[in-house]
């Protein structure tokens, strides 16, 4: 079951991207109004699906940052598929025509923070990672 989160979560944003793009209104579904708030101003706010797409891709790269506080193997896996999953976006990003929009460059170098951020988190962690035995010289 632990190993469940070592899942990565950019595959998320990377699967509404697909369900938005893959829809009847193809890449024009990213410019759809998802939210409209009148703020007290009298200005109003509009959010489209695809600024709610990058939105969620941030609180996911959060997550996935907080994933990589953990110790042990899973995280170990979770580093490779992370890494894995940003070479997708690369490469989608490359060959895939719908993919080739600002929102998908920005969704790719969140992949990349994603997978750069979680080594580095890593590698602090495990250096802070200290156990004193009670028998120790400590």
């Amino acid at each position: 079951m632990r190993y469940l989160f070592a899942l990565p979560l950019m595959i998320l944003p990377l699967g509404v991207y697909w369900l938005i793009v893959g829809g009847p209104q193809g890449i024009s579904g990213l410019e759809a109004i998802w939210l409209s708030l009148t703020m007290v101003s009298g200005g109003i706010v509009t959010v489209t699906q695809g600024e709610a797409l990058a939105g969620f891709a941030v609180l996911v790269l959060f997550l996935e940052v907080v994933k990589a506080t953990r110790t042990g193997f899973a995280p170990v896996l979770d580093h490779v598929l992370s890494v894995l999953m940003s070479v997708v976006y690369v490469v989608l990003f490359v060959v895939w025509a719908p993919a080739s929009t600002g929102l998908f460059a920005l969704l790719t170098l969140i992949a990349l923070v994603d997978a750069m951020a979680g080594l580095w988190v890593s590698l602090y962690v495990a250096r802070r990672d200290v156990s004193i035995s009670a028998g120790g010289p400590f």
